[in-house]
């Protein structure tokens, strides 16, 4: 992990796996730990609470977590999924900047 000043590493999150690949886990632990409390925050500090949330994400196998997807649901947080093989299309920073 890079050497940060703690109010810059208390914003991060790391994870990772061996192979470089998100895992189900991997995927459950940041929504967990760090997708839910961070929207929490955000409709508390705006007056949103109770709100609902989007979450974006690709169709990916670790996004199949039916605990995980009732525990968004709960948090009135919705998913969109974009289509296998889009994403060309619907991220185009993939394609040149972050590819």
């Amino acid at each position: 992990m890079p050497n940060l000043p703690q109010e810059i590493a208390e914003e991060f999150s790391w994870s990772g796996s061996a192979k470089g690949w998100i895992t189900d886990h991997i995927f459950e632990q940041i929504v967990l730990t760090v997708l839910i409390p961070k929207i929490q925050q955000w409709w508390q500090r705006f007056g949103l609470e109770g709100s609902k949330s989007i979450l974006i994400i690709d169709n990916h196998g670790s996004r199949a977590n039916p605990r995980l997807l009732e525990r968004l649901r709960q948090e009135n947080i919705d998913l969109l999924i974009i289509p296998a093989y889009s994403s060309h299309i619907l991220q185009p920073l993939d394609n040149g900047i972050f590819a």
